[in-house]
Formats: structure tokens, sequence, C-alpha cells
């Protein structure tokens, strides 16, 4: 984060005679959201970006009534008060109900499973699904241009290809297709079928998983990938 930028959150939390915790907390919250979305700076984010943000710090660790109080209370004065911005975010948004499959019982297996991929696309896939919290059908339609490395946002279509919502992108999602990208370059998909006319099926996606998770030591269930993958 910027020193001019710090410097002119102090001065106006002061301006306005916040007490000193108060100042504190917000800035706490508004160097780690600035920081999130480095280099592109708070005030060119939409609404969107900024709903995608407060899903991640839930989906990251699940927020207090208090800690969600403070983030949108310190959201809600730079942008209202210090940017002369409406913000209109009243609630923490969370995720829908069965979105992210329930095959892994913790981060350990999570890193357990990606550790047990060499395939570079497969491992962008996988840590993609469990990282950013997609079903299989979301992911495998991705295309490149639905990934946004510069806001950490992962823009999801519906089925009929228009924009339906956002998600957010983690930095390990983000690294492994980084990596992805320099190797295979996808263009029309990003994650192409062996053809390249097609993307990925979600059945071949769910023996990548199945494989995955035999070699990690893993006995879930894979059935618990498809019923945590349907609409």
């Amino acid at each position: 984060m910027s020193e001019p930028f710090s410097a002119l959150l102090k001065r106006e939390l002061r301006r306005q005679k916040y007490d000193s915790v108060k100042v504190s907390a917000y800035l706490h919250v508004l160097e780690s959201f600035a920081t999130y979305f480095h280099p592109c700076h708070p005030r060119q984010l939409t609404e969107t970006d900024i709903r995608g943000y407060l899903l991640y710090l839930q989906r990251s660790k699940p927020l207090t009534p208090d800690q969600g109080a403070t983030v949108l209370g310190a959201l809600r004065f730079l942008y209202a008060e210090v940017y002369g911005i409406p913000f209109r975010i009243t609630v923490i948004p969370h995720s829908r109900p069965g979105r992210t499959p329930s095959v892994l019982r913790d981060k350990s297996d999570l890193m357990a499973l990606i550790s047990s991929i060499e395939n570079v696309k497969h491992r962008a896939l996988l840590t993609l699904i469990y990282s950013a919290g997609l079903r299989l059908g979301e992911a495998v339609a991705l295309k490149p241009g639905d990934i946004d490395a510069n806001r950490h946002l992962i823009h999801i279509r519906s089925t009929n290809g228009k924009q339906e919502h956002v998600a957010p992108l983690p930095n390990q999602a983000l690294e492994e297709l980084q990596f992805y990208f320099k190797e295979f370059k996808p263009t029309k998909w990003l994650f192409e079928g062996h053809n390249g006319a097609s993307h990925l099926s979600q059945a071949y996606a769910g023996k990548i998983f199945k494989r995955a998770a035999a070699r990690a030591g893993i006995s879930m269930p894979p059935k618990s990938l498809s019923r945590g993958t349907s609409r």
C-alpha cells in the first residue's frame, strides 16, 4: 500500500474524530483491501469487485458479526466519506449452499491432493476448483478472459454465455494458473479438451480428481464430488 494513500486515510479518520481503536481497525481493514487488489486502485473497483472481495474474506475465515460490521464500516468510510462514492453494500455476502465440493476435509487434504499431481493443467484445474469453491461445470466452462488476475476475480458465466457472477481468485490458484498459461497458452477455453475445439468435460475432470485422490490417500467417496457439483 502506498504511503500517500495510508496518510490520506489517517488524516481523514482523525479529522472526523474517530477514536484510536476505530482508526487502527479501519486502517488494518483498508490496508488489506488495497493490498489484495494492488496494483488496481480502490477508486477503479466496481461494486461487483468489492462483493467478490467480501466473499473471499468470508470463505477464507467466516467473519463474526462484529468483524463484518468493521469491514463494512471501513469500506463505507473509504468510499462514501473519502471518495464521495455511494456505498450500497449492507451485508457480507455468503457462498451459495452446496457450492463447494465437500470431498476434502481441510486444507491439509487440499495440499496433499495438489502435491500428488504432476500435470500442470490438472494441478491448475483442481486448485481452482477447491481454493475458489467452484463447481466442476463452472470450472471447465471458463475462458481465459474470465480470469481477472489484476483484481483477483473469476468471472463465471451462465450456460447461455452471459456473465452471471464473480468469485474471488485466491493467490494459490493464481500461481498455478500462471504456470499453466506459460506452458499451455489456452485460447478459446481455459481448460481445453484434447482437440482444442471444446473444453474438458465434467466427467474427465472427475476422473482427474479420483486419480489424484487415490495417489494422495484421500479415501472419501468420489460420488460426493458429483453431488457437490450438480446444480
